[in-house]
């Protein structure tokens, strides 16, 4: 069965249990976590005639904790959709840090020796971060297959986190010098705040539900080359939601 678009149930009084189209129960208090971690980096292009070097990096790391559960009134035959509240701790950092160079080679007026005339800089330096503690919803679907040799129930988790910002200084070095006597220099750099988004991949948590009491939902993924302003990064996904019998 293809997972419903996203969606919020609202808290309802004293909510009955809904579980009466499905062969196994699930009824309860569902708790757990959902750990999400992407890393990577990248170094700058250096483009011809220039020297130096450069650096993007990401490291993040979002844990998604079910605080809360509740089944609403109104259900589907063979789906089950519990209610989450989830708290999401997002700690990321990103920074963007180099220097580049190029020279330019000639003669000054008046004179024959070829020497370095002009000298170019061009630089960055990028420090953001994002510490957040913030709540969110999500659903935990459960459906049952009730073909005539049903095989196991499927679960997913329904949440979409939304973007966050990281906040922290940047710095850019963009310097021209005129190196004959009487050169000039053109210093047009910057330093202030700096702001940059982030959100995390959509994730996958999903899986088949394991036979017996169902105790625990548990499962990791990884995913590789996803991309965040430019960088080539790696993501891990784990999971372990648990219930706990009333």
């Amino acid at each position: 069965m293809t997972a419903p678009g996203n969606g919020n149930g609202g808290a309802v009084d004293d909510p009955p249990d809904n579980t009466g189209d499905m062969p196994r129960s699930y009824a309860g208090r569902w708790e757990g976590t959902i750990t999400y971690t992407e890393r990577g980096t990248a170094p700058w292009d250096v483009p011809a005639g220039q020297t130096g070097s450069g650096k993007r990096q990401l490291g993040a790391t979002e844990t998604y904790r079910v605080i809360g559960s509740e089944q609403p009134q109104n259900g589907t035959a063979g789906v089950l959709s519990i209610n989450l509240r989830l708290e999401r701790d997002a700690n990321t950092t990103y920074s963007d840090v180099g220097l580049l160079e190029e020279q330019v080679q000639g003669t000054c007026p008046g004179s024959s020796q070829v020497q370095v005339i002009q000298r170019t800089l061009d630089g960055r330096d990028i420090q953001v971060s994002n510490a957040s503690t913030e709540p969110m919803d999500g659903r935990l679907v459960i459906s049952a297959d009730t073909a005539p040799q049903p095989g196991p129930d499927t679960y997913w988790v329904d949440f979409t986190p939304e973007t966050v910002t990281m906040k922290g200084t940047e710095k850019i070095t963009m310097v021209t010098e005129k190196l004959c006597p009487g050169g000039t220099k053109s210093d047009s750099s910057y330093s202030g705040p700096s702001a940059v988004g982030y959100g995390p991949q959509p994730m996958n948590v999903r899986g088949n539900v394991p036979e017996g009491d169902v105790e625990v939902l548990k499962g990791t993924y990884d995913l590789r080359n996803t991309f965040f302003r430019g960088i080539n990064t790696s993501v891990h996904v784990e999971w372990e939601l648990y219930r706990i019998s009333e």
